[in-house]
């Protein structure tokens, strides 16, 4: 039951800082995601052939919430390592407003 509520918070964090994930390097923190077998070589390929970074954020809300207890901190993560510092500062604070 814990671990439920642990990616709600997290469904809720990336669902409030939405319109700021528009902006990441996709590519590369996907890539990071792929390599830790957060998404699937398959989801990385559709993701990277998808124009629109809306819907790119939408694979996102459903994909970390659904990935495991690791998914959200990869995230975090692979943001940090591509100069999303800020954002990813955002996020890690944020799942304890929620």
């Amino acid at each position: 039951m814990a671990k439920k509520s642990v990616r709600d918070r997290e469904a809720k964090v990336l669902t409030f800082f939405s319109e700021e994930l528009e902006f990441i390097n996709f590519d590369k923190v996907l890539l990071d995601l792929r390599d830790k077998e957060i998404v699937t070589h398959r989801e990385y390929l559709a993701v990277a052939k998808m124009n629109d970074s809306k819907e790119k954020v939408l694979f996102l809300l459903e994909c970390l919430p659904r990935s495991g207890d690791g998914a959200f901190p990869s995230f975090v993560e692979a943001l940090q390592k591509w100069d999303h510092v800020d954002l990813a500062k955002k996020l890690k604070d944020g799942e304890v407003f929620f």
